[in-house]
């Protein structure tokens, strides 16, 4: 404890309390005043043309609930759809052609062209629509809204930041102060030092959640599960942290790791746009990363708890723990326990070994 209680008061020292407090008030500023909070994504219009003779597809389309808008001539309603969130639809007796905006995934228009030949055969007296049935996944599911995308990401964004960037940045602060040398002498056991490092960062995790949750209105009966997550995602991050700052001397070494680390903790929350352009990633594969279970419990138990797997992302992110923890044991012991002379002189010279 004596160990944990220096650790903190090296780190509110240096600031991280305070850069902790600071971020979670900016991240609440954003969710409540910035972010839109009404929500509910409106269906997407479609501009309609019918060219048809006598244009029957109008009168009869004009009588469905749907979000259709309809125009005199295809450049019209090329121009009234442009650069918005709508699509055009071109009936002619040869066929149909819709019009994209670029941006939709190739699954959203697959989705609409099923939808359209739904009513052509509808139309036609093929299918009727009252023989069309819809099964409601989950009733309550709230709306897609930008706040309730923004927040995994900033709650992942807080672990990874905080976790990772401050557990490093400790070390290496005691490598710049050759604190480290006194391990050598010192009946500090190593497994000691190291929950010392981690456990502190964990609490900055723990803190910025506390308050980013609390002041945003977000607590629900699903938070402390849901701080479960967060504390063992905080763990592995900050043990990453702190293993790779075993390995490099000083913070401009440890830039390109920690890009290279930060990029893979940023695919969970890029799966979607992956999945967009064709990339497809193994569930099996991406739960690995820490990040992931953020991301995705986050969103679960605040919006959606009926699809949490929180025992499963615990599981996962307890397995992690152990075998980054085993590993900053062993690099730790390895490098600045157990010292030869030369290796000590090198040490002391303030260098990496």
């Amino acid at each position: 404890m004596a160990l944990l209680r220096q650790d903190w008061k090296i780190a509110y020292r240096n600031g991280f309390f305070f850069i902790t407090i600071i971020v979670a008030l900016l991240y609440v500023a954003l969710v409540r005043w910035v972010l839109p909070i009404g929500g509910e994504t409106e269906p997407v219009p479609l501009g309609v043309y019918d060219r048809t003779e006598g244009r029957v597809w109008e009168t009869w389309l004009a009588d469905r609930p749907e979000n259709f808008r309809f125009y005199d001539s295809e450049e019209e309603m090329v121009n009234a759809i442009q650069g918005k969130k709508a699509l055009g639809l071109v009936i002619g007796e040869e066929g149909w052609t819709v019009y994209r905006q670029g941006y939709e995934s190739d699954r959203d228009i697959a989705f609409l062209v099923t939808s359209l030949n739904t009513l052509s055969e509808a139309k036609r007296g093929q299918l009727n629509l009252d023989d069309v049935f819809i099964e409601t996944l989950e009733a309550e599911a709230p709306p897609v809204t930008l706040v309730t995308q923004m927040v995994p990401l900033l709650m992942a964004t807080d672990i990874i930041l905080l976790g990772f960037f401050f557990a490093a940045a400790m070390v290496f602060n005691e490598k710049k102060e050759n604190s480290l040398t006194a391990l050598r002498v010192s009946p500090i056991p190593v497994f000691r030092y190291l929950l010392s490092k981690i456990g502190v960062n964990v609490g900055f995790s723990l803190i910025f959640s506390v308050f980013f949750l609390l002041l945003s209105g977000f607590f629900n009966g699903y938070t402390l599960t849901l701080f479960g997550v967060i504390l063992l995602s905080s763990f592995v991050m900050s043990g990453i942290g702190v293993l790779l700052g075993c390995f490099y001397s000083s913070i401009s070494d440890f830039i390109y790791p920690a890009f290279i680390v930060t990029l893979v903790c940023m695919i969970p929350g890029l799966l979607p746009l992956l999945s967009d352009i064709g990339i497809n990633l193994p569930v099996s594969l991406v739960e690995w990363i820490p990040s992931y279970h953020v991301f995705r419990e986050t969103h679960h138990l605040l919006f959606q708890p009926g699809e949490s797997q929180a025992f499963r992302a615990v599981v996962v992110l307890a397995i992690e723990s152990v075998a980054i923890f085993g590993l900053c044991v062993w690099a730790y012991r390895r490098r600045y326990f157990r010292l030869g002379p030369s290796s000590k002189m090198a040490l002391t010279k303030g260098e990496t070994v």
